[in-house]
């Protein structure tokens, strides 16, 4: 007698309202802590990043974390930093807390409707409201936070002040009392590839097709094009070889919030595994639908168990 039974994925059991970062990007060495009580282990390409996750970077290493608003934050060599905060309020409301706890980090970024974004350096934060770009540093006798494009407000337990475009403020954590306020900022060694970062960001044609998504649409114009499918719209297609299929490249790993999780291997290992879903036709093959709900899913596929199954 054939034992067989059908498991549904946990994207259609679960429909989480928690929020995730992408690890899109980086080069050399870097490590995630998903869960305070976990081990360091290896960062990987399109890796869900909940609240409370730690990143670390090592000597040459950067990473980029995209945000689920369209938000990002890029990561220099030997840093250490957390989603302090990353929740969603009953009201829709956005909460983010990103704290810098040593090293060198970029955002670009603005606080979406009543979204509240907040970066932390030791001795001092910076709230977000409309669009900026921001460098900031945390070392161990001094932290210092520039606007590189923008405004924001910045706050320490001695004063709070808006800091505008090509304005810099450094406060010593041992003495908050203490800090200097500059007309203008020095160069960084990585100012110009968090510049060309954002640009590639912001140049993409995939935005319109997947309304209230925004991260990791830039994968998508790159490896991929959007064509008419008959019954489902406007889909996108990925530039694949010849027999490819969809959740065959990657890891399922483990999330407490989600159940097993599908992290793609592909660059653009995204936004098709965690929203909408995956069809094939005879003449068009594998396309992905990206459907209207914006809530995460741990990737939308069907388990089956059963003794003659290889």
């Amino acid at each position: 007698m054939k034992l067989l039974t059908l498991w549904l994925a946990p994207a259609i059991l679960l429909s989480s309202q928690e929020r995730f970062a992408r690890l899109s990007e980086w080069e050399g060495s870097a490590e995630i802590q998903v869960d305070p009580a976990d081990s360091w282990e290896p960062a990987l390409r399109n890796m869900p990043v909940p609240e409370l996750a730690w990143l670390r970077t090592g000597a040459s290493s950067r990473l980029e974390l995209e945000l689920d608003e369209g938000s990002v934050l890029r990561v220099g060599p030997e840093s250490l930093v957390e989603l302090s905060d990353y929740t969603r309020l009953s009201t829709g409301q956005r909460v983010t807390l990103i704290s810098l706890d040593r090293g060198l980090a970029y955002f670009t970024g603005e606080a979406q409707g009543a979204d509240a974004m907040v970066l932390a350096v030791p001795g001092a934060q910076i709230t977000v409201t409309r669009h900026t770009r921001l460098r900031l540093r945390a070392g161990t006798n001094s932290s210092a936070i520039a606007v590189l494009e923008g405004a924001a407000r910045f706050s320490c337990p001695t004063a709070e002040l808006e800091l505008r475009e090509e304005q810099m403020v450094q406060v010593d954590p041992a003495q908050t009392a203490r800090f200097s306020l500059y007309r203008e900022v020095p160069p960084a060694e990585l100012d110009d590839w968090s510049r060309a970062r954002d640009q590639a960001l912001s140049m993409v044609s995939s935005a319109a097709h997947v309304p209230g998504l925004r991260y990791g649409w830039a994968d998508l114009d790159a490896h991929g094009t959007w064509i008419e499918a008959a019954g489902f719209g406007t889909v996108w297609k990925p530039k694949a070889a010849e027999g490819w299929a969809p959740y065959r490249n990657g890891k399922w790993r483990w999330y407490d919030e989600l159940g097993y999780t599908w992290i793609g291997a592909e660059p653009w290992g995204w936004l098709p595994y965690h929203h909408g879903r995956w069809m094939q036709e005879t003449g068009t093959g594998w396309f992905w639908v990206p459907g209207t709900d914006t809530d995460f899913e741990p990737g939308e596929v069907y388990w089956l168990y059963g003794r003659d199954l290889a």
